[in-house]
């Protein structure tokens, strides 16, 4: 009789601990793996890993936009620069803009992600990094195959990506 509940010995999470924990790694391998996707010639299973993933984070994208554009419109998170006072910005240059409203340029939004204005980038942001997300979760699957060439362009767009939004790229500013 195994180790569980009912019998005498060391303490133990019994069989149900073992069976959840069992599955959990099963769920764990299956999806570096990509065991669930299975391929009919038309799309891989390296391209169904990540076709799923990019349509789970542009669902999400979409929610947290729409959910972030009400909580600006409708007030119930205030921005920095009030929507009254908008239309005096409108037709300034872009120098004038950021100097009158104080807004600092590049990754300096993040500290203004509590206002509603700002919130807005959160969603966006997020959306821009789901490519990255994406190569992150097909390479173990292309690294098992012994796929090295693959594994190594999947990389460099990941390093490419990352550099391009660092702002290290970002030119006269």
């Amino acid at each position: 009789m195994a180790n569980d509940e009912h019998s005498s010995g060391p303490p133990s999470f019994g069989s149900r601990g073992r069976q959840l924990g069992s599955a959990a790694r099963r769920q764990f391998t299956a999806f570096f793996s990509g065991e669930k996707y299975s391929s009919d010639g038309r799309a891989s299973r390296e391209q169904m890993a990540y076709a799923e993933l990019l349509d789970l984070g542009m669902k999400a994208g979409l929610v947290g936009m729409i959910v972030c554009f009400l909580l600006y419109v409708s007030g119930i998170v205030p921005p920095h620069v009030p929507l009254d006072e908008m239309p005096r910005y409108w037709s300034m240059p872009v120098h004038e803009y950021l100097e009158a409203t104080k807004v600092p340029t590049g990754w300096g939004w993040l500290k203004l992600a509590g206002k509603g204005d700002y919130l807005n980038f959160l969603p966006v942001a997020f959306l821009a990094t789901i490519t990255i997300a994406c190569y992150l979760r097909i390479l173990p699957m292309l690294s098992a195959r012994g796929e090295r060439i693959f594994s190594a362009i999947v990389v460099a767009e990941v390093a490419v990506l990352l550099l391009a939004v660092s702002g290290y790229l970002a030119g006269g500013h």
